[in-house]
């Protein structure tokens, strides 16, 4: 999951979901509201967390390269910060759906899929949904290094 942010556009959120395989099965991305990034990033993962529960999935690894949002959930002693707290408590109520669960940081170059999305999605006005076999070229190159 990533965020991205434009001056004169406000943000995007985007999701990519990818199998055991590493091969991409889903990306998903949306405008969002927000102009701070740490709340634009802090809103991905939530929207992230949302959409493996409303597909149904039992066991997940969520990535991300906002540190900031996913420290508090991989050590429950790294206190959130303030802008996000309720964000990421919304987070903790949401993991009881699945089996299994985890939250890992990497660095923003193995982000690169979902990065590419939320820059898409900024340039156009439609949120969408593809799939790995819909995948318009931009985003392809995104998940060949994602």
């Amino acid at each position: 999951m990533d965020a991205a942010i434009q001056q004169d556009s406000g943000s995007a959120l985007a999701v990519v979901a990818r199998n055991h395989l590493g091969e991409v099965l889903s990306i998903w991305a949306k405008k969002h509201h927000s102009s701070s990034p740490v709340i634009a990033e802090a809103e991905a993962l939530y929207w992230a967390v949302n959409l493996a529960v409303k597909e149904g999935w039992k066991s997940v690894i969520f990535e991300g390269d906002a540190k900031n949002c996913l420290e508090p959930l991989i050590n429950p002693d790294f206190p959130s910060d303030w802008l996000t707290h309720n964000i990421i408590c919304n987070v903790r109520s949401l993991v009881i759906a699945f089996d299994f669960v985890k939250f890992c940081w990497v660095q923003r170059t193995c982000n690169s899929a979902a990065h590419v999305a939320a820059k898409f999605v900024l340039k156009s006005d439609f949120e969408f949904r593809f799939n790995k076999g819909n995948l318009p070229l931009p985003l392809v190159r995104g998940c060949l290094w994602g």
